[in-house]
């Protein structure tokens, strides 16, 4: 899956949201030993968050900012990890248009890994953008 067809198959934000708070529920009623989908209510002031990390490598967050919501991904078998090259670095154009109501996401810390934003994949949706 190409990340315009990723974007495209995203349903509007308030259901994205919901969909991701019922996976954390079934995850934390199914497996509550080791969820694989979590959801933070008010992660932030005003911000929610999703998260999966299937354990393996692989591993995404959404946050529901009042600006907009910043989705990003990381794939461990991706041509586009930031690891194909020393130093690593983004594949190009992976932030490119990121609006500054969400460019801080790249530089929180606990979407980094050893002080990087370690991401294959990163969209983003300001609040009353066009679909």
């Amino acid at each position: 899956m190409t990340v315009h067809t990723l974007v495209t198959a995203l349903p509007d934000p308030e259901v994205l949201r919901a969909r991701c708070r019922a996976l954390a529920l079934l995850d934390a009623l199914l497996d509550p030993a080791a969820p694989t989908h979590t959801f933070f209510p008010e992660w932030r002031p005003g911000v929610d968050l999703a998260l999966m990390d299937n354990g393996s490598g692989d591993q995404y967050a959404v946050a529901f900012d009042p600006a907009g919501v910043f989705l990003h991904g990381f794939d461990h078998e991706c041509a586009a990890t930031p690891w194909r090259t020393w130093p690593r670095a983004h594949w190009p154009g992976l932030l490119d248009g990121l609006p500054p109501s969400l460019a801080h996401y790249p530089e929180d810390p606990e979407f980094q890994f050893e002080e990087f934003f370690d991401a294959t994949v990163c969209v983003w949706r300001e609040k009353d953008a066009p679909t």
